[in-house]
């Protein structure tokens, strides 16, 4: 376990909102919205709710994933943000927004590659190779954040039998990928075919 005493940490929340803002996210040829996992859809409307991430086969006319994973937003701007920029949630946020402003890519438990959102102001001096002081920059609980997120989607990708599907808030259909890993500042997918509705 990582111990990170107060003084360790650079990274301070400047509640500027930006992060729960701007929430669908160009990347390659995907609209992506905010991250959620299944447990964490509760927290919003459910006319707000889509998937975003599926895994196995069915249907042959219209084929599509057999099981949804994770979820997303699909919402531009966070329900739960307050005109005075505070999180109506902040106790029970989803992981992604107590992961941020970390991406980190983790395979068989390993950090392969960290990265800094470069759109938080509060971290603009935090440097952009962050992976040997991810504890001292961020604390231990954005890193744990950023640790189950990213681990859940790769349990879920292992059990995908090599099907793995992504829903594209752009088109509103799903589009197989291959080549798939966590999504960070770097989308390293290819869409090999899309398909409609849910």
């Amino acid at each position: 376990m990582i111990s990170v005493s107060s003084y360790d940490i650079f990274f301070k929340c400047l509640k500027c909102g930006t992060c729960c803002r701007n929430l669908h996210i160009k990347m390659g040829e995907w609209t992506l919205g905010l991250f959620l996992l299944p447990d964490e859809i509760e927290l919003f409307p459910e006319d707000k709710i889509v998937p975003m991430w599926g895994i196995g086969l069915k249907g042959r006319s219209r084929p599509r994933p057999e099981t949804i994973g994770v979820f997303q937003l699909d919402s531009n701007r966070c329900v739960h943000l307050t005109k005075q920029n505070l999180c109506q949630i902040y106790l029970k946020r989803p992981v992604i927004c107590q992961a941020h402003p970390l991406s980190l890519t983790i395979e068989q438990g390993q950090v392969i590659s960290a990265s800094v959102n470069g759109s938080c102001k509060g971290a603009k001096h935090i440097p952009s190779n962050t992976k040997v002081n991810l504890s001292k920059y961020f604390g231990y609980d954005v890193v744990k954040a950023n640790a189950i997120a990213s681990g859940y989607l790769e349990k879920m990708f292992r059990e995908s039998n090599g099907f793995i599907w992504l829903w594209d808030l752009g088109s509103h259909k799903w589009k197989r990928v291959t080549e798939a890993k966590y999504p960070t500042d770097e989308f390293r997918f290819r869409s090999i075919s899309t398909t409609g509705g849910p």
